[in-house]
């Protein structure tokens, strides 16, 4: 079965193709159902799972269309509860995404500051799914929107910063 529907397919594909300059790598955190009986899960855990389940057969759709582009990576929390403390993941699922580092496709390995860290909380479909794909296009070529004005005011901030963005269509 497929998240991503037949008449979507060949569009996704085209983008993928003519937007990706280098490989991404999406890293899906989520809880697996599979150590757990349903029955011993609350209904929030158990609804958490089946959103992981959801968000990673989406994942892989995507993966699928692009060529070798997109990669997939799927840490299950609680089999390993580190992965969370080392990606600072309290919400699940969570979808990370970043430039790949090095590769074929790179003479030059990026630092992981320079291999950028775009993150989604929760299921990345409906509305937020051509969000997904165009910061997936954006990290791939590493450039964004901004006006060069914005760019030179970014590059004297010299302390760490934590922005967050919240998307919702309503």
């Amino acid at each position: 079965m497929t998240l991503v529907a037949e008449k979507d397919r060949v569009t996704i594909r085209d983008v993928l193709a003519r937007g990706l300059a280098s490989r991404v790598e999406l890293l899906l955190f989520t809880r697996s159902l599979a150590e757990h009986s349903p029955l011993d899960l609350s209904s929030a855990d158990r609804a958490e799972a089946l959103s992981g389940a959801e968000s990673q057969e989406l994942l892989a759709d995507l993966v699928a269309l692009s060529d070798g582009q997109l990669s997939l990576t799927v840490h299950d929390v609680v089999a390993d509860p580190d992965v969370a403390t080392r990606y600072n993941v309290s919400n699940l699922p969570t979808v990370v995404l970043r430039r790949a580092n090095g590769g074929d496709d790179s003479a030059v390995a990026p630092s992981e500051a320079e291999r950028g860290n775009v993150r989604f909380s929760g299921w990345p479909g409906g509305y937020e799914f051509s969000v997904l794909i165009a910061d997936a296009v954006d990290l791939s070529g590493a450039r964004t929107d901004l006006s060069p004005a914005t760019r030179e005011v970014l590059r004297t901030i010299r302390s760490r910063v934590h922005l967050q963005v919240f998307v919702t269509p309503t």
